[in-house]
């Protein structure tokens, strides 16, 4: 998926995303970020410093939501470090379900981080998950 695939399928799955073009074209020239994507029906952009990943952008063409594309790119992240941080605009109760269902954790409020053109600004929530140690025998 080419940076114009990835920037036209955010701005189809929320039109007011404040990620230009541009922005995705340099965050994916550089080396820490990484792209997981299921066909052109989604993806997942994150930077992966191991043993933590930083999930940057998600999403899933509206036509193809709720068919696990999403919790699928989530389990390969998982698979591949210890700990992922994101943050979600805390009036996106579909990503909400999906991050708890996956075993992320609310860690953190940024009051009215974003902008909205036609009401209130909204609170980003800061989330995490970390995988669970295994337990000595």
């Amino acid at each position: 998926m080419t940076p114009e695939d990835i920037a036209s399928l955010a701005y189809l799955a929320w039109p007011d995303t404040p990620w230009s073009l541009d922005a995705i074209k340099q965050t994916c020239r550089l080396p820490t970020t990484h792209v997981l994507t299921r066909g052109n029906e989604a993806f997942l952009m994150a930077q992966i410093i191991p043993p933590e990943a930083e999930i940057y952008l998600i999403a899933t063409d509206p036509d193809h939501r709720r068919k696990g594309f999403a919790r699928d790119m989530l389990l390969e992240l998982k698979s591949m470090v210890s700990r992922i941080l994101l943050e979600v605009r805390a009036d996106n109760d579909a990503a909400l379900r999906l991050y708890q269902h996956q075993g992320f954790e609310i860690v953190g409020r940024r009051k009215s981080y974003y902008l909205n053109f036609d009401g209130p600004n909204v609170d980003a929530l800061t989330m995490t998950w970390t995988r669970a140690e295994a337990h000595p025998a």
